[in-house]
């Protein structure tokens, strides 16, 4: 896994949830997006799972977000 890109992609989903929590949706919104993108691009790239699916088919949880929102994560 490039640890440019996932830190890019974390620092990006950083950035929209302190720009959510003060308010500012439109740049928030923008900067999931980007996030978003540079997770999809790092899953992409990853090799296929130990059950042979990439890791983007796998099943996911939801687990409630700090604001009330909930967020989907892949199960281990």
């Amino acid at each position: 896994m490039d640890r440019t890109n996932l830190q890019k992609a974390i620092a990006t989903a950083q950035k929209a949830s302190v720009e959510d929590e003060a308010g500012n949706y439109a740049e928030a919104i923008l900067s999931y997006q980007h996030a978003v993108k540079y997770f999809l691009h790092i899953l992409k790239r990853e090799p296929q799972g130990k059950d042979g699916k990439p890791e983007d088919q796998r099943s996911v949880q939801t687990v409630p977000g700090q604001s009330g929102r909930t967020a989907e994560v892949p199960r281990e």
